[in-house]
């Protein structure tokens, strides 16, 4: 399971989102969070967009357009053409200061939910996390 918190740059939450993934390592996961990411900023239209991931691998990965495994290049090429095809980039962040997107993954995995959601439809701990911690 991977999700997105999106915020604007006065960090208000825009989307709330998770979707169900199969993933064999952490690795293989925050690549695929980054490419849900990248999807939802173009889907919304948002072209200009900083990605934030604690998998510091990835955001390297990412911002040097190189596979950070070989056996990865199946994930990656497509993720480095989407975003070559706008202004999107990923940058990282330490774990801690992430709790929010961690939060909100672990409820979307024990509640089964997937997809969008709104503040009021998560649980209230997970939105306490949401709008007092980040």
């Amino acid at each position: 399971m991977v999700a997105i918190v999106a915020r604007d740059n006065l960090n208000n939450i825009l989307r709330l989102a998770a979707k169900k993934v199969q993933a064999s390592s952490a690795l293989q996961a925050e690549i695929l969070a980054v490419e849900f990411g990248s999807q939802l900023c173009l889907a919304q239209g948002w072209n200009n967009a900083i990605l934030f991931s604690d998998a510091q691998l990835v955001a390297i990965a990412v911002a040097l357009r190189r596979t950070p495994q070989w056996d990865f290049t199946f994930l990656c090429l497509p993720l480095f053409s989407l975003l070559n095809s706008c202004n999107i980039s990923v940058c990282w962040i330490p774990r801690v200061t992430n709790k929010s997107t961690h939060a909100l993954v672990s409820w979307a995995l024990r509640s089964g939910h997937v997809g969008f959601f709104s503040t009021w439809e998560i649980d209230p701990y997970v939105a306490t996390i949401l709008f007092l911690i980040d």
